[in-house]
């Protein structure tokens, strides 16, 4: 090759390496912000308000509910303090769960600063005095500063705090709004005044449009052999990556929008062809008829005195082969009712189609699912309200395309992937297989065989001719070649990050519906599972006959098994081999007509990956509280779990530990994500 030919292909590759690097940086930036957060909100359930305000940067403010603005990290760390009650760390019979959830996050094209809008799900209490539901949305400014994500403006905006006696339905909201200012007056009043339950406010969102998350990547590919097939091997990763971070974005801006009623912005999230399919409403085609549906959810904009939040949860995204289709299984969470009125439970499952079109993700086709709908006061034990039909007012356009009736009946929406282990359909007892359009696209891996090939060859040396024997390229070309061998192990960690991610949801999501040979599957082969205080069951065969001692005969008519998997913090081993998280899980457990029981706890797993796939080494599910439906944790909190006589353990728990009203917290695998050393 002459000395310009080879010119031209070292500045062509330049250019695309610039423009794959600076993608691969706000990638990276995205997950260390969800990081940063889901591990604020981990150190507020402990009451560790230092560890808390150490995430914050030197000049950073925090506004909570309408207390006001604190300004620098010292009064950050005094009015954490004071919203407290002046003490640190949980007392015996204390409940302080700071969910933090359904990220829409934007990075700026440096990558030095990031927005995201998150959603807060709040349970406080105290044993014996009282228990409050909480929730309302986050607007939070990032910056990256001596190489740290760090918080710069975090503003909590309350849309309640009610007693769970009674809840959004028979009370206001029990603080107006003022959580600690009393105690610690601020530095500035309130940025925005707002009416708290039963009043209605928009926050503003940071974001004009929920499909630009990221600036796009836009390498042409670059001529040569081994280069140039290097190039755009990890350009298709990058953009697979990049695809998922757009499509979580777009699944968490739908919610918000649900959430106030923002039926014009909710509609534009969908394409001119798209669909969409609620319950048993039936199916409207078409964005006009979409728009012309949720009119059914009542019209736009909010009414006074209603609450109508809608939790996306629990994203599970695969990207086509090419690039421009996608799909999600995802769960809603929701809390719905009018002041003095009806308040209502609701929990659903989506399987959704995406389309890229002109650079930007939208929904092809929306159908939710539902699983229950329960009366507020008497929860999914008694109060299951029947599946929504189709309206007469406004008629869909087709018939619903599944009949299925929600809870206390049994219905399993199919799944639209493989099994994230065994690469085999996940069947279900009495339906169909869900036919895969594009099978291969479903399971396949983000990082493709041949571009593993093409990145290690050109990390082995740099070699511009893959062809044995060929001659290595000039000094210039080697460096770009450690240049791109750097990329691909980053894009490996993100891809082993999204993986691990893709394996704990599946596993809530087998475990919803009983699915206990499929969720076994997920475990490594000397995997281990150690719920509660059950002691540890070693090896997939003890796994899945504990699994399968939960329901012997699987999910029957009028069983509840919903296990929420949330809040993930996943941290990879310098192996590229093991990897541990810290997961929330939220369980809502019952029977209908018998009992209904609340769960919430944290995950400290381990994984490992064998034979190119991860799996579960070891899955220690410490239980927080449980307590029946109609006491909530105010009133009862039920016994911790011990080793049962009719399955006995392969060896005794690893922890010896008490659930609430005990305040046990279990430590964090990771360190501090600013001041780097282990919370205790």
């Amino acid at each position: 090759m002459t000395d310009t030919a080879t010119q031209r292909t070292l500045t062509q590759s330049l250019a695309d390496l610039a423009s794959l690097e600076a993608e691969t940086a706000r990638l990276e930036a995205a997950s260390a912000v969800k990081r940063l957060q889901r591990a604020f909100g981990y150190y507020l359930d402990a009451a560790q308000w230092d560890e808390a305000a150490q995430l914050f940067a030197d000049d950073a403010t925090i506004e909570m509910a309408l207390d006001g603005v604190y300004c620098g990290r010292d009064r950050i760390r005094a009015y954490l303090h004071a919203l407290g009650g002046g003490r640190a760390g949980l007392r015996t019979g204390e409940i302080h769960e700071w969910f933090q959830l359904q990220p829409v996050v934007h990075v700026a094209a440096d990558a030095l600063s990031a927005k995201a809008r998150w959603r807060t799900f709040l349970l406080a209490g105290q044993l014996g005095e009282g228990a409050f539901w909480g929730e309302g949305p986050y607007e939070v400014e990032y910056v990256r500063r001596d190489g740290v994500w760090r918080i710069a403006r975090l503003h909590w905006y309350q849309t309640m705090l009610v007693p769970y006696e009674g809840g959004w339905l028979k009370n206001r909201d029990a603080t107006g709004g003022i959580l600690a200012s009393r105690a610690l007056p601020p530095d500035r009043p309130p940025s925005e005044p707002y009416e708290t339950w039963p009043g209605v406010y928009t926050p503003p969102f940071h974001y004009e449009s929920p499909v630009t998350a990221f600036a796009g990547t836009s390498a042409a590919g670059a001529p040569g052999r081994a280069l140039a097939r290097a190039l755009e091997g990890l350009e298709r990763r990058v953009r697979r990556l990049h695809a998922i971070a757009q499509i979580e974005n777009l699944i968490g801006a739908y919610g918000y929008y649900l959430d106030k009623q923002r039926w014009d912005d909710f509609a534009a999230l969908f394409a001119e062809d798209a669909t969409l399919e609620i319950s048993q409403r039936g199916v409207y085609a078409g964005r006009a008829s979409i728009r012309r549906a949720l009119e059914l959810f009542g019209p736009e904009g909010v009414e006074p005195h209603h609450l109508h939040n809608h939790q996306q949860l629990q994203p599970l995204i695969h990207v086509s082969s090419d690039g421009r289709r996608a799909w999600a299984r995802s769960r809603a969470f929701g809390q719905l009712g009018v002041y003095q009125g009806g308040g209502i439970w609701h929990g659903a499952v989506y399987e959704n189609e995406f389309v890229l079109e002109r650079g930007l993700w939208r929904f092809k086709s929306d159908h939710a699912y539902t699983t229950y709908f329960a009366h507020y006061d008497r929860g999914w034990m008694s109060g299951a309200r029947p599946t929504a039909k189709v309206s007469e007012k406004i008629p869909p356009d087709r018939p619903p395309s599944v009949a299925y009736e929600s809870f206390p009946e049994i219905y399993i929406p199919p799944f639209h992937y493989a099994h994230p282990v065994t690469g085999q359909p996940v069947r279900i007892p009495g339906t169909p297989d869900l036919p895969a359009p594009e099978s291969p696209a479903y399971a396949e891996p983000l990082g493709s065989q041949e571009a593993h090939a093409a990145g290690e060859n050109a990390a082995r040396g740099g070699s511009y001719d893959a062809r044995p024997g060929a001659a290595e390229g000039p000094a210039e070309l080697r460096a770009v070649s450690e240049r791109i061998a750097s990329v691909l192990r980053r894009l490996e960690r993100l891809e082993d990050e999204q993986a691990i991610e893709t394996l704990q949801r599946s596993y809530g999501y087998f475990v919803d519906k009983a699915l206990w040979s499929e969720a076994a599957d997920l475990f490594a082969d000397g995997g281990t599972l150690e719920i509660g205080g059950r002691g540890v069951f070693a090896g997939r065969g003890r796994v899945l006959e504990y699994l399968k001692w939960l329901a012997p005969h699987g999910l029957t008519r009028g069983k509840l098994f919903d296990h929420m998997q949330l809040q993930p913090i996943v941290t990879l081993g310098e192996d590229g081999r093991t990897a541990r998280g810290r997961w929330r899980f939220f369980a809502q457990v019952g029977e209908h007509e018998r009992s209904g029981v609340w769960g919430l706890g944290t995950y400290e797993n381990e994984y490992v990956k064998e034979r190119g796939v991860w799996r579960i080494a070891a899955l220690h599910s410490f239980f927080r509280m449980y307590t029946p439906y109609a006491d909530g944790w105010g009133k009862t909190a039920l016994p911790s779990t011990r080793p049962e006589r009719s399955l006995p353990p392969d060896r005794p728990p690893t922890v010896s530990y008490e659930q609430y009203p005990s305040p046990y917290i279990p430590a964090c695998h990771y360190a501090h994500p600013v001041k780097g050393a282990r919370s205790r």
